[in-house]
């Protein structure tokens, strides 16, 4: 009995150590596969040996990505596991739930509100920097919110509407939101999301442009304009790769080609300057691949121009995600150019770009997830020359406007007074004051019942050593003791500027992780205390670093004339 248990031991051992041969036999030989179809992506390829990222540690991980993106096999073993999972009663799968009629809907994970904060301020810092276009902002809810209805019973997930609201409520009043949350909602009966991709159809495209041409004060085409045509009957999109669900219907796309054919030049810019020039807004060639949803402008592009015989004139930049692709080819009837940037490739001067070809419109276009996991959003500043477009021609008289407020603060807002901008007793601030001292400085105000009350510290705080939460509990203390004593006014919590890298060099404590990290924190306190936050940062971008003094701190003239611009055409307006 014990010799047949250990042969049979020995045959299983036997057995497992043979075909974990066999597989290390097939993995070698298989050849190494630069892309995935399925997934739409590069695969990791071996990485090259050295002894220094051998023992940095790095070519052991970079071989362990390597190994699992070219296993043998890779995609059948997760479509087994997917489907045994499935037969199981599973219902998510890699953030990606199946819904009623086989409907794949991905979850739409609860943004972090500084996300939201620093977003809005950069995309109102550019409304205020180009004040002669008109500006128009869509965020498109996505499959799960719409079809909320065809979740799995009992599963709570985070509303899109509620995120949408906000988006909304944080737009200066010259952004006009375009909302087709309502949209999209009156038509939840028809098929306005792919079942097996994020995208949304054609048809949903085609509501919201009508919705958007009515904002603009134009008259959108109707259905009965286009002739439309079955592209492909054969779609799977990235939710089907994401899952590794498998034995679906593929989804099928749609054209909506004008029955008034409108003549178009279509030039597409990626890295390395001009690339491909066609007359179609159409490349019927992805639709033998498995990315077929870039049949529409053969997806994204740093930069595309679309230049169209419409009548009108008008030109639109568009400044977006690939849920544009499918919604551009509309506009050809409205526009006779179409500036398209992608600024998650782009990488030149959008004010040049702007200015150079003479826009009248622009249009921010994303859909909700990728609108709060896109971090090139919030830079949207450095592509701007601010120096440049932001100053009109007509001086702003901030002595006037600013009469019945005033600004606390270190230094840095004790210049305000020092340059003439405001009159000695609209600034409270002591030079090298740190901010537990900053309660004193209350009592210093002279403005009787000031409108609004500016908050801006940090100069003399900021050493990695020090615990951000104290900062930001000293800052509570100072916010409580001025609500307590003006309980009328509206107090605006400005962000701790940035210092030049120059400073971080000889002073590693005082560096702009940290002051990051603090900001991250100052957003939580005036959200906690309902005050209003201000992102300054935003106005430092690449192209005004020239804007710092020598020490690196402490900034030129020119930096308070665009601070105090940005505050007359944003938040000034809100007091």
């Amino acid at each position: 009995m014990e010799k047949h248990k250990l042969l049979t031991k020995q045959i299983t051992g036997a057995i497992v150590v043979l075909y974990l041969g066999v597989l290390t036999m097939i993995n070698i030989l298989t050849p190494t596969k630069p892309f995935s179809d399925l997934e739409n992506r590069r695969l990791e390829q071996a990485p090259r040996f050295s002894f220094s990222s051998l023992w940095a540690g790095s070519f052991t991980k970079d071989f362990e990505k390597y190994l699992a993106d070219q296993f043998t096999f890779k995609d059948t073993w997760i479509g087994i596991k997917s489907g045994w999972e499935k037969m199981m009663g599973k219902k998510e799968f890699n953030g990606v739930y199946i819904g009623t009629e086989d409907y794949l809907l991905q979850a739409f994970p609860k943004p972090e509100a500084s996300s939201l904060q620093i977003k809005m301020e950069a995309i109102n810092t550019f409304g205020a920097a180009t004040p002669h276009l008109n500006k128009y902002f869509m965020v498109v809810p996505n499959a799960v919110e719409i079809y909320r209805d065809k979740l799995p019973p009992y599963l709570q997930t985070e509303r899109e509407e509620k995120w949408l609201a906000k988006i909304k409520s944080s737009l200066q009043q010259d952004i006009q939101f375009i909302n087709v949350y309502d949209t999209l909602s009156a038509q939840k009966n028809k098929e306005l999301f792919y079942k097996t991709d994020h995208h949304w159809t054609t048809q949903a495209a085609f509501f919201a442009y009508q919705r958007f041409i009515e904002a603009t004060g134009g008259v959108p085409r109707v259905v009965e304009d286009f002739a439309i045509q079955q592209a492909s009957n054969l779609f799977y999109g990235s939710l089907y790769s994401k899952s590794g669900l498998r034995n679906l219907a593929p989804d099928t796309i749609q054209l909506f080609v004008p029955k008034n054919k409108v003549t178009c030049r279509v030039e597409y810019f990626d890295e390395g300057g001009p690339g491909q020039v066609s007359d179609s807004l159409y490349q019927m060639e992805w639709l033998t691949k498995k990315d077929k949803y870039a049949v529409f402008l053969g997806g994204n592009h740093s930069l595309i121009k679309i230049s169209a015989n419409c009548s009108g004139g008008k030109k639109l930049l568009i400044i977006k995600d690939s849920y544009a692709n499918c919604f551009i080819p509309f506009l050809t009837e409205h526009y006779s150019q179409i500036l398209v940037v992608d600024l998650r490739y782009y990488g030149d001067i959008l004010s040049d770009l702007i200015k150079d070809n003479g826009i009248n419109d622009v249009l921010f276009l994303y859909n909700v997830t990728t609108f709060f996991e896109d971090s090139t959003i919030e830079s949207i500043l450095d592509y701007m020359e601010l120096d440049n477009e932001i100053t009109g021609d007509q001086p702003i008289n901030y002595k006037d406007f600013f009469q019945q407020d005033v600004f606390l603060g270190d230094s840095i807002t004790e210049a305000i007074s020092y340059l003439g901008l405001l009159d000695e007793r609209n600034v409270c601030a002591t030079i090298g004051i740190n901010i537990n001292e900053a309660k004193a400085q209350v009592q210093q105000i002279q403005i009787k019942s000031p409108r609004n009350i500016y908050l801006l510290y940090g100069v003399n705080d900021m050493d990695d050593r020090m615990p951000s939460q104290w900062f930001v509990e000293q800052y509570r203390e100072l916010v409580r003791e001025l609500k307590q004593k003006y309980p009328r006014s509206q107090i605006y919590l400005q962000s701790v500027l940035p210092v030049d890298t120059r400073v971080e060099q000889k002073k590693p404590h005082t560096n702009n992780r940290y002051i990051s990290q603090c900001n991250d924190e100052l957003i939580k306190l005036a959200e906690e205390e309902q005050i209003k936050y201000i992102n300054l940062v935003n106005l430092l971008n690449a192209s005004n670093q020239g804007l710092y003094e020598a020490d690196g701190t402490h900034f030129k003239a020119p930096f308070y004339h665009l601070w105090f611009h940005y505050l007359v055409t944003y938040l000034g307006s809100a007091g």
